[in-house]
């Protein structure tokens, strides 16, 4: 640490290298650069790696700056606040809206030290203790949020780097199949939402089934999004998982459920698998576990859009998230977010498709409501239109939800700040499809 200061302290016109830096880190946030050079494409991967580290270590060098200037107490003390304010900066940083707010911050600062503003070198002891207090708040705030909002397993570094975005958690590839778009990795082990997922030779989560169906099989192929996956809850626990180990052990017909879920999938996607993969295993049985919440969105996909996680999950802030999650509950988004307009057209299209796919091969399709009673009430519009569609193309439409009277919504979710259904969720979707069985 002494090396590094006197080599600081040698540096001629940190002033002036401070100053470029600023305005170099400006221009390459792709938010100033994209309208200049690029209008009608995206930056994206190129430029926003490069763009970030550039903020960071523009921050860093600012903050030493600031560091050098601020002769506040001893040197360890110092040291010890801006090591510990750098690295919650440095590995929290999300985006470069994030990055140019933190950057613009301490450049202000900078900036003050710099020009030797009178009244920050009068009130130097203060201003110390209120960047120390906030500094502490800031600490405890995350505390708060990390356990009120998932809970204490976020501070395990293999649980809390598994909490990232479904994109960003390196679990899917580009398909090539078309209206897939995109697929599970084979031959997966990954913790993603605090479980772990696993993936067979054939990418899906789930164990090596054989692609000729065995003799006395009654096969049934698993159609749905990030709930049929499903998002942080074991495989075993999963509703098409329980159905298997029931059915199998209640009957002289072994019964295989084949989960071809994924999260992000919608009606269109559902098709494509449905017709390049499911159709080999030659099913009995389409399952289809449908979220009228955002499956009706057919036209959102339309290229692979994996994204590169920049960071581990585990060091990104929760303190945001809390806003945000208490900003949505104030909208009434508790429940999720309503849609907007539907592509009707579209979705007849592909109900008529999956009816034509149904007919040709002898299959049965049943649609399962993946959705609790207040969703039930909040997306009135696509749950009626989902029963209108399975009524009109004469598929079976099961309705778990009236299994959930009496259990609040906050019971059925993985956790506080994700509304996916947890264990609980599955179990009453299969207790609502064995009864059908009956």
């Amino acid at each position: 640490m002494a090396e590094f200061i006197m080599l600081y302290k040698n540096l001629q016109n940190t002033k002036i290298v401070a100053l470029i830096l600023i305005i170099i880190a400006f221009i390459l946030n792709p938010l100033v650069l994209k309208p200049l050079v690029a209008p009608n494409e995206t930056l994206e991967p190129y430029i926003t790696n490069f763009q970030i580290c550039f903020l960071e270590a523009t921050i860093l060098f600012l903050a030493v700056n600031i560091y050098f200037n601020l002769r506040l107490l001893n040197k360890k003390s110092r040291a010890i606040i801006f090591l510990i304010t750098f690295i919650i900066i440095f590995l929290a940083l999300e985006g470069p809206l994030q990055a140019t707010l933190i950057a613009v911050f301490f450049t202000i600062l900078s900036f003050l030290f710099i020009l030797k503003i009178d009244f920050i070198r009068r009130y130097k002891k203060e201003i110390y203790l209120l960047w120390t207090t906030i500094l502490f708040l800031i600490i405890i705030l995350e505390i708060f949020s990390r356990i009120y909002l998932v809970g204490p397993l976020t501070f395990l570094p293999s649980y809390g780097s598994s909490i990232v975005e479904f994109s960003k958690a390196g679990l899917i590839k580009e398909s090539s199949y078309p209206g897939i778009i995109y697929e599970l990795k084979p031959n997966l082990r990954k913790k993603f939402l605090l479980v772990d997922i696993e993936t067979n030779s054939q990418g899906l989560r789930d164990r090596e089934y054989e692609i000729i169906k065995p003799n006395n099989t009654y096969r049934v192929a698993v159609i749905g999004d990030s709930a049929t996956f499903p998002f942080g809850v074991d495989i075993d626990k999963a509703y098409h998982s329980v159905l298997e180990e029931r059915l199998s052990n209640n009957s002289r017909v072994n019964y295989e459920f084949i989960n071809f879920g994924l999260g992000g999938y919608s009606i269109s996607n559902y098709l494509g698998v449905i017709k390049y993969k499911a159709l080999n295993y030659s099913p009995d049985e389409l399952l289809i576990g449908l979220l009228p919440t955002n499956d009706f969105n057919v036209d959102e996909l339309s290229n692979f859009t994996e994204k590169k996680e920049r960071i581990n999950g585990y060091f990104r802030l929760y303190s945001p998230r809390l806003l945000t999650f208490t900003i949505n509950n104030l909208k009434g988004n508790f429940y999720g977010r309503l849609s907007g307009e539907y592509n009707l057209t579209r979705i007849n299209q592909l109900f008529q498709e999956l009816k034509d796919i149904s007919t040709e091969n002898n299959i049965n399709v049943v649609f399962v409501g993946l959705i609790t009673p207040e969703q039930v009430e909040r997306f009135s519009r696509e749950y009626q239109l989902l029963k209108q569609l399975t009524t009109e193309y004469n598929f079976t439409l099961i309705e778990p939800y009236k299994k959930f009277s009496g259990i609040p919504f906050s019971q059925t979710k993985i956790f506080r700040a994700d509304n996916h259904g947890n264990e609980l969720f599955n179990k009453l979707v299969a207790d609502a499809i064995e009864e059908t069985r009956l």
